[in-house]
């Protein structure tokens, strides 16, 4: 929208109404539909709604819950379930933030992976989300087609919960995984040297039975769930989130200060993702050796 247009609705805005900036996507792929004219930066959205914890409502692709009471339940062993190593499933091939597929590949040389979807050779039923098939790997691949803080998709989650398995990570920070993922739950790319150091972690994990056990002790505590059905946005803690910032926010309003605005055209969002819209990170986010 212009400037004009913005200032149009800012001005048409009740006093007591809030504004929340919503998305699922990163800000590289909304950022059309999120910008607004920098002279409106601060005062047009009062919240934001987003996959990052960070954000005022917090809107995730899954979540850990810890077990009521602290009720254990009895350790299985998931190294004996697992026939196969590591699996990469996805049909975005190219249009990706950093040379994910490449990645991939480099990976292939050294452990075996097997790719499925447009970006291999390998199908399944995708339909049924190919439970059974992935639930025989040790390991899945979960790299995000970019490098966002906050940006853990369902393809983390459906590694813990459906797959039962551990997640090769790549695209939030550690420091977003380790704030929402089960505790030792996870291996980060960033970790490691070089791919070939990497590989050479996943056959020593992969092919020990009490290492690879180890990854899985959060099951005994808790457990994840993963939200895939959109349509049922918002649940109902993030309705009583909203009406507690309102809450607050009406209540200083009353006291006489101004109410507070995000800067959804800097850190608050477009300045989350590592590279900016139009930029492709080209080198690897290792080294290969």
């Amino acid at each position: 929208m212009t400037p004009k247009q913005w200032k149009m609705y800012i001005d048409s805005r009740k006093p007591n109404q809030r504004w929340v900036l919503f998305s699922l996507e990163t800000p590289l792929r909304s950022s059309k539909n999120t910008t607004v004219h920098w002279t409106q930066r601060y005062q047009t959205y009062h919240w934001t709604a987003t996959y990052n914890a960070n954000s005022d409502i917090h809107i995730p692709y899954g979540r850990y819950v810890t077990h009521v009471n602290n009720i254990s339940k009895l350790p299985q062993n998931y190294f004996r379930t697992k026939q196969k190593l590591v699996a990469f499933m996805t049909s975005n091939c190219h249009d990706t933030k950093w040379p994910r597929l490449r990645f991939v590949h480099t990976l292939k040389k050294y452990v075996n992976v097997d790719i499925y979807g447009k970006c291999g050779t390998l199908k399944c039923n995708e339909s049924e989300g190919c439970v059974d098939l992935l639930k025989q790997y040790k390991f899945h691949l979960t790299l995000e087609n970019s490098q966002c803080e906050g940006y853990i998709t369902e393809k983390f989650w459906n590694a813990l919960e459906l797959y039962e398995s551990i997640p090769l990570a790549w695209g939030a920070r550690t420091a977003d995984y380790r704030k929402v993922a089960p505790p030792g739950s996870f291996v980060h790319v960033s970790w490691f040297k070089s791919i070939k150091t990497l590989a050479g972690f996943i056959k020593k994990v992969g092919g020990d039975q009490e290492l690879y056990n180890v990854y899985h002790r959060w099951r005994s505590l808790g457990s994840v769930e993963v939200f895939s059905d959109w349509s049922k946005l918002p649940r109902d803690d993030q309705v009583c989130k909203a009406a507690e910032l309102y809450h607050e926010d009406v209540f200083q309003v009353i006291q006489g200060k101004q109410p507070k605005f995000r800067d959804v055209n800097g850190r608050d969002w477009l300045a989350q993702c590592k590279m900016g819209k139009g930029k492709v990170q080209k080198k690897l986010p290792i080294p290969e050796t």
